[in-house]
């Protein structure tokens, strides 16, 4: 059994990993946020090599941080730096104002209004995945903003990056086969780069826990200011929000934003009121919180419609109305709560005490349950199973809040541990740290002592069966029988850390978790600090009560008088790590020194750097096309792959004539409100209009009858498709079609610049270039034609596309040079010159001006063109990337 002086051992170890690798630095940048796991970069490249062990430089070679849940794993961090400022640990108040300093820059609005409190999980200056390269710079995981120039912390569903989440069989009336395949890989590259970092109901749990726990245990000013100006922030967002995570740009989160949250509007208002001194109580109904994420005007129609049918039914039916109701929600992919909920209905026999309570509130809306149900489509989360999360809150929201809470602890005490709800239980406890014998304290030692009567389950780090829920569980009053099963825990831990930490404190596992690298996780670490620094302060109030703990291997507090140990990074370990001086900010340090993590001169958090986007100073026009859209067409591939960096502009007119009686022009005709279609007012309140002409790039976007000059900033190409606003339902036949005409600026990849050579005359510029191109000089047929002698058009030209106006237009002029010149032969003698030498994207450039002067020219009628054609002539000009296309005739 281990002595307080090695559990105090293993406890700095794994403390110094945690707050070094897992929260102050990042790969780029100082960053003070909490994370889950690191991909470690291999010291050994054998491919069975096992790299636990490999010493402190392996550990900082960070490929990758692993931040999923930074705000709820920060709620244990801060709880384990709150005891040791109670403990005696006066550092510990840098380290929470880093954290809390960090929180603040996560409040990313600052617009006056509710959307203040509303927080991401991380930012820009977080994140791991940037693009630095000639002319860009900027996070790979966060959208540029083409009229401010900064980042965009919630993206509208109508801009076109944005790819909103669509069923199957939504899409499958909408699209192709081939175009629902590309849709969905579309909807993982947006989904998983740009939409991660928007908060979910863990993170907000985990938060307003930090909050308590920060505020209970450090009585200091500047701490207690920095809590009260975030959590009030956070309070009115949350009840003007219905305690649902709506966007400011509309919709709710990608993630956990609408399942068992409501349940906790109790307990962080006990918090709100014992910090704030009042509480926030919601103000919006399950309505109003759809409302407020533009979701009711599409939902309002069916679901009230089937809601008085399914009533109705009620009446006939009475009681047993619910028991026919509950088995229809309870289906494959139903979110465990509401399964939780609603099973007692669904089941004859005696209710459980909980359901017999919530059972008159949640009768009643069963019925606008169920018609929900039917109609989920209209949600913009991540998955099928997420799109039924809103049906919990309706349910939920019906209850009241004591009620609501008091249930959800009931069912939470007894669901098996894979139920993701169930690992918010010690947060919600940590909110009643200041409030022992508090209805949220009752409640979390109840849940506990359920938990108690089950098998113990050893090396657990999330939910009830971790030293940190045990921990908590004796601060808040439990007693000996939780101080026995406490110690049992901390041993299994400190066993795991001894064996697989090391020196360095952290188990690192050699089972790829991301990108097929080792990584090194905060836990067992971070519950067992959290669940010891617990511990210590539980013993060292038990002693000063005169109640000292006297189970057999419980750990000690530190002596009043320990002098707590720095957090350094050692001057061996940065001189071994690439990039760790610079994200430091410590190049100027003697090589020799060692960086004190928290010393003032080098912990604060760098600010968010304005990303940089390439100008569009050198940009051409690449592609001008004019095509028509009929109503059955679907979406139709305008042949346009828009890259990162270019400007579109969509004009269109026409008019459409359906079933002989609708008559519409691009600019559609009224809202829709059927979530069938392919833009909806739950994804564009303002432009959403039947008949509509419409885009896709990422999502569906507005044209109508101009789409504005917009620039893609998004680091992959997507193409393009215009499409009728319709629900893709076999409908309404007709005449007419809109006239669609999109021109693309861009960076061209090169150019086919199609040059007119006329032999003979005289004295003109025109005949000093037919002369120049005869005697091979090319030096002055590189000047006349940068002048723009003999000229007949450029041809800009990407990968995929070419400029088509300018095409059809060089192919006019070459048609009418055919029909009325002479030539020495049947044709006209036609010369490829291109630049000598180049690489990479010159030589590409050459091969795509090859194949497009082929095609124009065997499309203008010249059929005797030699086979390979045509012979380039290498030559000296400069442009490495255009190729110069001459066709010779003679006056």
């Amino acid at each position: 059994m281990p002595n307080p002086e090695e559990y105090e051992a293993v406890y700095y170890r794994a403390r110094e990993g945690i707050l070094g690798r897992h929260f102050a630095v990042g790969t780029r940048a100082r960053v003070n946020l909490e994370n889950e796991f690191n991909n470690l970069r291999r010291t050994d490249d054998t491919p069975d090599a096992n790299p636990t062990g490999q010493g402190a430089p392996h550990r900082w070679n960070i490929q990758a941080h692993g931040r999923d849940n930074p705000l709820l794993w920060s709620g244990r961090l801060l709880a384990t730096m709150a005891a040791e400022y109670a403990l005696g640990n006066q550092k510990a108040e840098r380290v929470i104002t880093l954290a809390l300093d960090t929180f603040e820059e996560l409040f990313t609005f600052r617009s006056g209004n509710q959307f203040d409190g509303y927080i991401l999980r991380w930012d820009p200056v977080a994140s791991d995945s940037w693009t630095n390269e000639a002319g860009w710079s900027y996070s790979n995981e966060f959208l540029v903003d083409q009229t401010s120039g900064g980042y965009i912390y919630s993206v509208p569903a109508r801009d076109p990056r944005h790819t909103a989440y669509r069923p199957e069989s939504v899409l499958s009336r909408l699209l192709t086969d081939s175009q629902k395949s590309e849709y969905l890989a579309n909807f993982a590259d947006y989904t998983q780069s740009f939409r991660l970092w928007e908060p979910s109901q863990d993170e907000l749990v985990g938060l307003v826990g930090a909050y308590a726990v920060v505020y209970d245990l450090v009585p200091i000013d500047g701490i207690r200011e920095r809590v009260t100006a975030q959590i009030q922030r956070l309070a009115e967002y949350l009840a003007s929000s219905g305690y649902l995570l709506v966007r400011p740009a509309g919709g709710i989160t990608f993630r956990g934003a609408a399942d068992t949250l409501p349940a906790f509007e109790l307990p962080f208002n006990e918090l709100f009121e014992r910090i704030l001194g009042e509480r926030y109580p919601n103000k919006l109904d399950f309505v109003g919180g759809m409302l407020a994420a533009g979701y009711w005007p599409v939902l309002a129609g069916p679901v009230e419609r089937e809601e008085v049918l399914i009533s109705l039914g009620g009446i006939v039916l009475g009681p047993a109305l619910a028991s026919l109701i509950a088995p229809l929600l309870i289906v494959a992919g139903a979110p465990d709560l509401l399964v939780a909920l609603l099973a007692p209905l669904a089941q004859a026999g005696q209710l459980p005490v909980w359901a017999g309570v919530v059972a008159p509130y949640v009768l009643p809306a069963l019925p606008r349950a169920l018609a929900l149900n039917n109609h989920t489509d209209c949600f913009d989360v991540s998955s099928d199973r997420e799109v039924r999360a809103p049906i919990t809150s309706s349910i939920l929201l019906a209850i009241p809040p004591s009620e609501r809470f008091e249930a959800t602890m009931d069912i939470l005490a007894v669901a098996p541990d894979s139920m993701n709800a169930k690992s918010f239980v010690p947060f919600l406890g940590l909110t009643a740290i200041g409030d022992r014998g508090g209805q949220v304290s009752r409640a979390y030692l109840r849940t506990m002592s359920k938990e108690r009567n089950k098998p113990l389950q050893l090396g657990k780090t999330d939910a009830l069966q971790s030293c940190f829920a045990s921990a908590l569980a004796l601060v808040l009053g439990a007693g000996e029988t939780e101080e026995q099963r406490f110690v049992a825990l901390l041993q299994h831990h400190y066993g795991t850390l001894l064996d697989s930490g090391g020196q360095d404190g952290l188990v690192v596992s050699d089972q790829p978790k991301d990108q097929g690298l080792p990584y090194e996780q905060v836990d067992p670490g971070l519950d067992y600090v959290a669940g010891i620094s617990l511990a210590w302060l539980y013993a060292r109030r038990q002693a000063d009560a005169g109640t000292p703990v006297r189970t057999l291997g419980f750990p000690r507090p530190p002596d009043p008088a320990t002098v707590w140990p720095d957090v350094t990074i050692s001057a061996e370990v940065l001189g071994a790590v690439p990039g760790l001086r610079q994200a430091l900010g410590a190049t100027q340090l003697p090589p020799e020194q060692d960086v004190d993590l928290f010393d003032p001169e080098t912990a604060d958090r760098q600010t968010t750097p304005t990303p940089m986007v390439k100008s569009t100073s050198s940009q051409v026009v690449i592609q001008d096309i004019t095509m028509p859209v009929r109503y059955e067409d679907g979406d139709a591939p305008t042949g346009i792959v828009i890259r990162r960096g270019d400007q579109f502009e969509i004009t269109a007119e026409g008019r459409l004539r359906l079933a002989g009686v609708i008559d519409s022009g691009p600019e559609g005709l009224d809202l829709v409100d059927d979530a069938r279609f392919a833009l909806h007012l739950g994804l564009d309140p303002f432009h959403a209009f039947r008949w509509a002409l419409l885009g896709r790039l990422g999502g569906y976007f507005y044209v109508g009858t101009h789409r504005p000059l917009e620039r893609w900033l998004y680091p992959r190409p997507r193409p393009l498709y215009l499409r009728v606003n319709s629900s893709g339902q076999t409908g309404p036949r007709g005449d007419g079609a809109y006239q669609a005409r999109v021109v693309v600026w861009g960076d061209p990849l090169g150019c086919v610049k199609v040059i007119d050579i006329q032999v003979g005359g005289e004295l003109t510029d025109l005949a000093r270039l037919g002369a120049a191109f005869e005697e091979g000089d090319v030096s002055t047929v590189d000047l006349l034609v940068e002048r723009g002698v003999g000229v007949l058009g450029n041809i800009y030209f990407t990968e995929e596309n070419r400029n088509t106006a300018a095409y059809v237009d060089v192919a006019d002029k070459i048609r009418s040079i055919i029909k009325t010149r002479k030539f020495i032969g049947d044709e006209p003698a036609i010369e490829l010159w291109v630049a000598a030498g180049g690489k990479g994207d010159s030589n590409l450039a050459k091969q795509r001006g090859r194949e497009i002067s082929t095609l124009l020219l065997r499309q203008v009628g010249l059929p005797n063109l030699p086979d390979p054609f045509p012979p380039a002539r290498e030559s000296g000009f400069a442009n490495a990337t255009t190729t110069r296309l001459f066709i010779r005739s003679s006056l």
